[in-house]
């Protein structure tokens, strides 16, 4: 207030009475002024500094992170490092935290943090564990998780090696582990390739665990786009098979398995609803080379073609299917076998043409691979004499009338001796190969055996004959022009 009524009265005198006075007022004033205004300026400069001074203390509400957030990002990679990979409650969590996790927000506060880490007072030991946390990450994620997973990949597994049926889940949570990662990760493991080497080991353990018949439920066959049956009373409470069946199918076909000793007859096939026929004994001959043993009391047999495995068994059930009953992508399948039941979609919806076409693209690829048999015994009178056995046949058999024969391949002379019980000759037989241009259009090969039936009274062999019904398979008709 003085400060105020000085400076008016020295504003009127200033403007106002005789020159001496006012050039001595003038004087006065300048001073009065100059002593305003430094003692203004210095008394502002004394109050903001104070002020600084008592807002920058120091205090958690004036630090840019909360220890708050300093503490969820240290759990997050804690997390992250948790080396239990059996465990799916860590694989879970593993899982939140990674959603969680921002890495650009991460660095962002490693850089204040690391700057400004005296500021945090009594939180200064949170903040010094965060920078230590996001510098450690790489070293310890691959001390406490890569370098378990590449131990695990050393192993070799086999019948001999104990394969326990929870560690299934070893492998699915090992991936998980490694896909949590991969916004976070700068290290020098190749994250893409670590993935490809456990899908390859997790199939070799599937395998093994196969092979320990300790098989049981859906859990453990994830790993393949397989129907399994088995007639283990204690696996009637388990789901086989797989509901969907995705590229695998279009790569691969589709597998059954069976345990234990097949009634095949009783496995139905239904398509979209309609009974589709049944499954024999040389459906396992085709899918295995001929094989009919179980594989570790497994039997395999291919149901299904895909472009890459096929066989002309499962071609032909494929062009049966499609022809006869609608078979189109996403078709529901089932099959059923006793008490057992598998249920699954034949989706080859990545397959971009038709079903047709797919099926044609198989076929075609199965004919150039199949070779007419080789025989090196020739012999034009007996070929001659195989044909027109066949020829009587068909005549007097007419379902079996499958087209024009053009060529016979017989086995060879090293014909077999069949004998009665009282040890004389009853007849002698062999192989025969018929190519056959069909009344289709189409070309087949047709196996047949051939038999000559011993006279006692001539003390010779009759003509030749063709014995038992027609295995025939599709071939190029390149091969027979």
């Amino acid at each position: 207030m003085y400060s105020r009524r000085l400076f008016k009265r020295s504003f009127i005198y200033l403007f106002s009475g005789n020159l001496y006075t006012k050039i001595k007022m003038r004087k006065t004033v300048l001073i009065i002024w100059i002593c305003v205004f430094i003692n203004t300026c210095f008394n502002a400069q004394i109050g903001g500094l104070l002020n600084k001074i008592n807002t920058k203390s120091g205090k958690e509400e004036n630090v840019k992170y909360s220890a708050d957030v300093l503490k969820n990002y240290i759990y997050y990679y804690e997390t992250l490092i948790k080396s239990d990979l059996l465990d799916t409650e860590t694989a879970s969590e593993k899982q939140k935290v990674a959603a969680l996790l921002n890495s650009d927000s991460a660095k962002q506060i490693y850089n204040y943090v690391e700057k400004n880490v005296k500021k945090y007072a009594d939180n200064q030991t949170v903040a010094e564990n965060y920078t230590s946390a996001y510098s450690k990450f790489n070293s310890d994620f691959e001390n406490f998780i890569i370098s378990k997973i590449n131990e695990k990949l050393k192993i070799t597994y086999n019948e001999t090696y104990e394969v326990r049926e929870n560690e299934i889940f070893w492998f699915k949570n090992a991936s998980i582990a490694i896909n949590c990662v991969r916004k976070v990760y700068t290290g020098t493991t190749n994250l893409d390739e670590l993935l490809k080497n456990i899908e390859t080991k997790k199939s070799e353990y599937a395998q093994a665990l196969i092979k320990t018949k300790t098989i049981s439920c859906a859990d453990q066959l994830n790993y393949y786009k397989q129907i399994r049956f088995s007639e283990a009373s204690n696996e009637s409470t388990c789901k086989r098979g797989k509901e969907t069946l995705d590229s695998d199918v279009t790569e691969n076909g589709v597998y059954i398995y069976y345990t234990g000793e097949l009634a095949l007859h009783l496995c139905k096939i239904y398509v979209d609803g309609k009974e589709a026929g049944t499954l024999t004994k040389d459906d396992i001959a085709a899918s295995n080379n001929g094989n009919m043993k179980p594989d570790n009391g497994w039997y395999k047999i291919q149901l299904l073609p895909g472009l890459k495995e096929y066989n002309s068994r499962s071609i032909a059930r494929l062009g049966a299917f499609i022809k006869n009953y609608g078979l189109h992508k996403n078709s529901e399948i089932v099959i059923k076998h006793s008490n057992n039941s598998g249920k699954f979609t034949y989706n080859i919806s990545k397959y971009q043409n038709t079903i047709a076409d797919y099926y044609t693209q198989i076929n075609n690829a199965q004919l150039k691979s199949v070779k007419l048999t080789d025989t090196k015994y020739k012999n034009v009178v007996i070929e001659n004499e195989t044909i027109e056995a066949y020829n009587k046949f068909k005549t007097t058999n007419p379902q079996y009338d499958d087209g024009e024969v053009k060529k016979v391949a017989v086995a060879g002379n090293n014909w077999t001796v069949y004998k009665t019980k009282a040890g004389e000759i009853d007849y002698q037989q062999t192989d025969a190969y018929f190519i056959l241009k069909g009344k289709d259009g189409k070309c087949y090969e047709d196996f047949r055996k051939i038999r000559k039936v011993y006279d006692p009274k001539t003390k010779a062999y009759n003509p030749i004959k063709l014995v038992g019904g027609p295995d025939k398979k599709e071939i190029s008709c390149d091969l027979i022009k």
